[in-house]
């Protein structure tokens, strides 16, 4: 940068010289605030899956909680375990399966219709929409743990004396 400002100084004495920059410089601080619109939908979409979470957990950890006399009587009477994990994740499955497929068929139409404002934007970008199909899963399968794991290690004497 310095032969740059030499020359400048060189060719027009009278000319100050405030700032000097590359094009990559002035390209990258005119990114700033695209950048910062990119961190926060990440941030929030962190957070959303976040609270998806932990709302699938509260609400098994509930239904584990109202049926724990069931699953006892199922455990009692000899219920393997992937049969009280099937009974204990089964709707949430199906909710999530349902959740994924709709969340691919609205981002589908969203991006066919919004494909001429975005630059370079593919219409169906398999790689983004595995990534966040799995990562509902895992979320979701990361809440079925614990209430699993309860469903599962629930005592029958315990559960059919409690009402």
């Amino acid at each position: 940068m310095r032969p740059v400002q030499e020359v400048i100084r060189k060719m027009g004495s009278g000319v100050p010289v405030v700032e000097v920059a590359t094009l990559e410089q002035e390209v990258q601080n005119s990114l700033w605030q695209e950048r910062l619109v990119a961190g926060l939908a990440s941030f929030f979409s962190m957070v959303a899956l976040l609270l998806a979470g932990i709302g699938l957990y509260g609400t098994l950890a509930y239904s584990v909680a109202r049926r724990k006399r069931e699953l006892g009587v199922r455990i009692a009477i000899g219920a393997r375990v992937s049969h009280i994990i099937q009974t204990v994740c089964g709707r949430m499955t199906w909710a999530v399966g349902g959740g994924v497929i709709a969340g691919w068929t609205l981002s589908a139409a969203v991006l066919r219709f919004t494909r001429s404002f975005l630059f370079e934007v593919e219409f169906f970008d398999k790689l983004c929409f595995a990534a966040a199909a799995l990562a509902v899963v895992l979320c979701a399968c990361f809440a079925a743990l614990i209430p699993s794991w309860r469903a599962t290690h629930t005592d029958p004497a315990t559960a059919l004396r409690e009402q």
